[in-house]
């Protein structure tokens, strides 16, 4: 039987489905909803790739090619039942010389075919690498570096003909969970979907808007998950427990300093 990790004791079972629910919507998968237990089969499917991609994170197993494929293939497979079509040959496999495919997105040109193998597995190498050094990553301004730069150039890349956004997402959060940190829910509401693409542009675009993404949940000092309910000021937020049995105050410098997410705008 597999496990449901504790990663997802720790970040709430309800915040988790909320993060596969969003991923899938801004993609306009709207048919799955995982508070659904039929849809929460820890082998199948997105919550199937989510329960994996934090499995191998809690054992600290480091990033591969077989398992970003792995994780395609359940949430790919998942989205045929409901007429989100795909070619089978596209299904957990990258492109590359067993799947030529060039592709484009709006406006940004991936490389092609013959360039995403090499590409991705140095990618892979700089995660596995950065990984290594969890005190540097601890540092919140380090952290919101790795985790912008390393998804940006994964989406630029687009190893998959379809399902990278939706793979890149359970990478996030792979790596927020091998860090101690909270996972990212990415929120499908049209002015963040449109700021979360417009931050594909760059890598500093892209940290930009992790560090405002960072700032929404933290764990608090006894381990348990804090969600942000008031911003104090530019550095400073109030996070507060689910049952509102513990508040922390917590500083945010470093992050802001270096990445200047969206500025603060004080209450009339």
């Amino acid at each position: 039987m597999i496990q449901i990790p504790e990663s997802v004791q720790h970040n709430g079972l309800d915040r988790c489905i909320q993060f596969l629910n969003e991923s899938n919507q801004i993609e306009t998968i709207k048919e799955i909803d995982y508070h659904d237990q039929n849809f929460r089969q820890p082998d199948k499917g997105h919550f199937g790739a989510f329960i994996l991609s934090q499995q191998s994170a809690l054992a600290r197993q480091p990033l591969t090619p077989k398992l970003l494929k792995q994780w395609q293939a359940l949430l790919t497979q998942e989205q045929i039942l409901f007429h989100h079509a795909i070619k089978d040959e596209e299904i957990g496999h990258i492109r590359g010389p067993n799947l030529q495919k060039n592709v484009t997105v709006g406006k940004h040109i991936p490389p092609t075919w013959e360039n995403v193998p090499n590409l991705l597995q140095m990618l892979i190498e700089d995660i596995n690498e950065g990984l290594k050094d969890l005190d540097k990553l601890s540092d919140d301004a380090e952290y919101c570096k790795f985790l912008g730069s390393v998804f940006q150039q994964f989406e630029s890349i687009h190893p998959f003909a379809d399902g990278n956004g939706r793979t890149g997402r359970l990478m996030v959060n792979y790596i927020a969970t091998y860090c101690n940190r909270p996972i990212i829910i990415f929120n499908s509401e049209m002015i963040e979907r449109n700021r979360y693409y417009e931050a594909h542009v760059s890598k500093k675009d892209m940290c930009c808007f992790m560090a405002t993404k960072m700032q929404e949940a933290i764990f608090g000092e006894s381990g348990k998950l804090l969600l942000k309910t008031e911003q104090l000021s530019v550095p400073s937020c109030r996070y507060i427990s689910s049952d509102n049995q513990e508040t922390e105050i917590y500083e945010w410098h470093k992050l802001v300093n270096a990445w200047e997410p969206v500025p603060f705008k004080p209450k009339d």
